[in-house]
């Protein structure tokens, strides 16, 4: 259950900082990006995301924390990508 938090947490901050001004299915396609990355698997997502030259923001900018109002419109969305 806390890789299931802990994916949905990271797909919602990929999500948000990558592209919080994009449609839908954007950011529906962008944490698809990062899921594929980690192979399908929720608990390596965090690791994936985390990984050298994966996404330019990271490491440089810190994302919303879990639980933050940014974050909230993007757990569904989070969630549906994760059940595929």
């Amino acid at each position: 259950m806390i890789d299931q938090i802990a994916a949905l947490t990271c797909l919602a901050q990929v999500a948000f900082m990558e592209a919080r001004g994009e449609p839908l299915v954007g950011q529906q396609a962008v944490m698809m990006v990062l899921y594929r990355r980690a192979d399908f698997k929720p608990e390596r997502v965090c690791t994936e995301m985390a990984r050298p030259y994966q996404f330019s923001w990271y490491g440089h900018i810190k994302p919303p924390e879990r639980g933050s109002p940014e974050l909230r419109p993007y757990y569904a969305i989070a969630q549906q990508v994760l059940n595929r």
